[in-house]
């Protein structure tokens, strides 16, 4: 337990440290649909979802993007269109509703609204590069004498040429187990989980980019002391609009294992990857989102044998910055180290999490 805290703290400090640094101005121009026009600071647009905040409300909050005619800043944005391809520049006034003008060292282009899929300040702060968010839960099943608790967090980094996603996790369960000689005699079982990831994207083209990944796992149902994979391969971006995602990667891995059974020992394999992300958005009240990854590793050094991790998150909006989610992991492995092992461990896991950015 105390190792996979430390793991998450040490992976997400970095991203932690936003929170100290200024915001730029607030100078920012947003039309409505209904003619309003809001003074404000744009910090992104992603999923559909245009993120403001101005000095007249405590915290940033989110609109439709198609209830958006019009932006104007003079900061620079990266913008990336729903063809995959990115440009840059500034946001001056088009004059066209449902049309967006962006400047460049005296030069201009006009886009449709309905083809600008993310916009994203090009900016020195930290701050306005990160998301993070914090997640826990507690069940208790009385029938069966049974605790759950999880943790989690993830946070992402995102700037002209890279994208660094990491997020880490712990499920503990502990249950109360009775005799079958003696009915009054129990005892304490615990499963742990553990498990970790970083990934980075090096951009290299409008839906290329060079892919570097880490992940860790920890399973009491496996009989896993620590399986650490980490692999290079290639990423494209198949779908991305305001509320679709859809990314495939691919590669080659090596993985390094340890099993609680003495005769199992350590295995070392090289493996390729193929893996798939997805995502769906629905901006409405309450705001939900759905997002898929599932990654399989087929052996290359022990034929035959091939495993696969699936994560699948669905985020539901409670209040503002405040969502209930509910996981579902499973992991698998074709050939465990011994035919008593279990090649299979899933489950269905609810908490409570906080955006803190």
């Amino acid at each position: 337990m105390r190792v996979m805290i430390w793991i998450i703290v040490l992976l997400l400090a970095p991203l932690s440290l936003a929170g100290e640094l200024m915001a730029r101005a607030k100078v920012d121009t947003v039309v409505l649909a209904n003619g309003d026009s809001l003074t404000c600071e744009i910090k992104e647009l992603a999923n559909g979802r245009l993120q403001l905040s101005t000095n007249y409300t405590r915290s940033s909050f989110n609109l439709d993007w198609r209830e958006v005619k019009r932006l104007v800043s003079p900061a620079h944005f990266e913008i990336d269109l729903e063809d995959g391809s990115t440009i840059y520049g500034q946001l001056a006034d088009s004059g066209l509703d449902q049309m967006i003008r962006v400047e460049h060292d005296g030069s201009h282009r006009l886009v449709e609204r309905s083809q600008v899929v993310a916009i994203v300040p090009i900016s020195p702060a930290f701050k306005d590069r990160v998301k993070l968010n914090l997640g826990a839960g507690y069940v208790a099943y009385k029938a069966q004498n049974q605790r759950n608790f999880n943790l989690s967090a993830d946070g992402r980094y995102r700037d002209r040429k890279r994208l660094l996603t990491v997020s880490g996790s712990w499920i503990n369960m502990e249950q109360d187990e009775v005799s079958n000689d003696d009915q009054a005699e129990t005892s304490l079982r615990v499963f742990n989980r553990a498990e970790a990831g970083l990934s980075a994207i090096r951009f290299v083209g409008p839906r290329w980019g060079v892919l570097a990944i880490v992940d860790f796992l920890q399973s009491d149902e496996l009989d896993l002391d620590y399986r650490l994979t980490s692999g290079v391969g290639v990423s494209r971006i198949l779908v991305k609009s305001n509320r679709n995602y859809f990314r495939t990667s691919g590669g080659l891995a090596y993985t390094n294992e340890s099993y609680g059974t003495e005769s199992s020992g350590d295995r070392n394999n090289m493996e390729a990857f193929w893996g798939l992300t997805l995502g769906r958005f629905v901006f409405r009240e309450p705001e939900t989102e759905i997002s898929s990854r599932l990654v399989i590793f087929p052996s290359i050094t022990n034929s035959g044998r091939w495993r696969s991790e699936l994560n699948v998150k669905l985020r539901y909006e409670l209040f503002h910055d405040f969502f209930l989610q509910l996981t579902v992991f499973d992991s698998y492995d074709s050939d465990p180290p011994s035919i008593e092992e279990v090649n299979h461990d899933w489950g269905l896991v609810s908490s409570l999490t906080y955006s803190i950015i």
